[in-house]
């Protein structure tokens, strides 16, 4: 629909919103196959992107693969 009606920004934010989300469907499959094994997940330190939810492993980058953002733009978990 924002393509149609012409909403840039909207078309933008959708399509990093889905590469967000399948990085947590990847680190949700991961948990989910542990748990089902009776463990713990292996996932060390999450860092997620404050400006568009782009989640990953270990460090954060010097920029946001999918909006750009610094590196100070991430939070640990």
């Amino acid at each position: 629909m924002a393509e149609l009606q012409g909403e840039p920004a909207a078309l933008k934010s959708m399509q990093r919103a889905l590469e967000a989300e399948k990085i947590h469907a990847a680190l949700y499959a991961k948990a989910r196959e542990a748990a089902a094994a009776g463990r713990d997940a292996e996932i060390g330190t999450v860092v997620v992107c404050q400006a568009c939810g782009y989640t990953a492993e270990g460090e954060p980058p010097d920029r946001c693969p999918l909006c750009g953002a610094p590196r100070e733009r991430f939070s640990k978990f």
